[in-house]
């Protein structure tokens, strides 16, 4: 029997809490609150930075918000934690923009944004039940039974679609197998938009899946463009069109739960069952980058573009690599990613580069040797043999 390796990895469970009627009115109060310093902080640095090109840290921000508590003192029933936590997301927004990595930080809105706070002080969680610091203990559902006996370092509360739901972020120790069940065992896997992932196995089979995931999304999506329309016929700011937008909120939210199951299960199958996983290494930014273009240079086939666009990102690729990367770490595997380039033009056979040789989306004949093959097929073969 392999010795078993142990590691750690920081993960979290989603739970659906269940507050009474005086918690739930604690979280509002405790959303507005968070909202509220971190537009403050953010309007304080830029205001500093136009008058006189002075700059404000995060540790002083947190040092002026004892004296803002005694200024405004509805801040005191906020979760303390919570809105030191505010300033450090606020400042973390500021170091991603330095470093270009995303854009200039925005004010929350309290209709746009995502209402949530961050608890880490005086929480745990036990029987079906989250404490929360102040807030107390919470009924909750969903609650895994290996959080329970593991150290929580936080709980994000936030609210979706009318509910409110707990992130607890633990650390989990995992028993890593030195060497995999199926050792030697290894499989490409190629993501397309007619067939969402196409797995060829180093026994030559091959199979597609997530076809029937595909249509339930498409189906969804077309639903909720329904009652978005619904939305925009209501009167601005009326409760029937708040309703409404609960409902979009419910289907926008049923989507990421089927996304999101579909590349649990489909991570967990392939990490069981082969040692190594090659994938593309995909640039979805970059696939998916809108072909609007400018008013002086106009693009082309923008339509065709964003209708493109949906179909990539409906299934969430990125989502699968992120499950497979510790998932295959989990049973004694590893996931390689290669270079995309020239995988769906190289014929398996021959190795012959032409694009000619891909006929049309499901077929590939290359003319150099004749291969036929279907096409993801041969570019799943490629992926794998580029991965091992």
């Amino acid at each position: 029997m392999s010795k078993q390796e142990k590691t750690y990895r920081e993960t979290s469970n989603v739970v659906l809490l269940d507050p009474t009627n005086e918690q739930a009115q604690l979280f509002e109060q405790n959303f507005g609150c968070c909202r509220w310093i971190y537009n403050w902080g953010l309007e304080l640095k830029q205001k500093l930075y136009e008058d006189g090109k002075q700059k404000v840290s995060g540790y002083d921000l947190l040092n002026k918000l004892h004296k803002l508590k005694t200024e405004y003192i509805w801040l005191r029933e906020a979760d303390a934690w919570s809105l030191q936590k505010s300033i450090g997301d606020l400042d973390q927004a500021f170091k991603r923009f330095f470093k270009k990595t995303s854009q200039f930080p925005k004010f929350k809105s309290k209709s746009r944004s995502r209402q949530s706070f961050c608890v880490g002080q005086n929480v745990d969680a036990l029987d079906q039940k989250v404490c929360l610091g102040k807030h107390g203990s919470v009924k909750c559902r969903g609650l895994r039974s290996e959080t329970q006996i593991a150290k929580i370092q936080r709980i994000t509360v936030y609210r979706e679609a009318g509910k409110y739901y707990a992130s607890i972020m633990y650390r989990e120790e995992l028993d890593v197998p030195a060497e995999h069940v199926h050792s030697g065992s290894s499989c490409g896997i190629d993501i397309g938009i007619a067939h969402p992932a196409t797995v060829v196995d180093n026994l030559d089979r091959h199979y597609f899946v997530g076809k029937a995931v595909q249509d339930r999304l498409k189906t969804l999506e077309s639903k909720r463009k329904t009652y978005q329309r619904r939305v925009d016929r209501k009167v601005k700011g009326s409760n029937r069109q708040k309703k409404a937008r609960i409902v979009v909120q419910r289907i926008y939210q049923q989507e990421k739960f089927v996304r999101k199951d579909f590349n649990h299960k489909l991570s967990n199958s392939i990490a069981r069952r082969y040692e190594t996983v090659v994938m593309e290494d995909l640039n979805l930014a970059g696939m998916t980058r809108s072909a609007k273009g400018t008013v002086e240079n106009p693009g082309k086939n923008v339509r065709a573009k964003a209708g493109l666009n949906r179909e990539l990102l409906r299934m969430g690729s990125g989502q699968l690599t992120a499950f497979l990367k510790y998932k295959t770490l989990r049973y004694g595997g590893r996931l390689v990613l290669v270079n995309p380039r020239y995988t769906s033009q190289t014929c398996h056979e021959c190795g012959t580069v032409d694009k000619l040789s891909r006929k049309n989306q499901a077929t590939f004949h290359c003319t150099s040797c004749g291969h036929e093959d279907h096409a993801d097929v041969n570019a799943a073969r490629n992926i794998r043999v580029l991965g091992t």
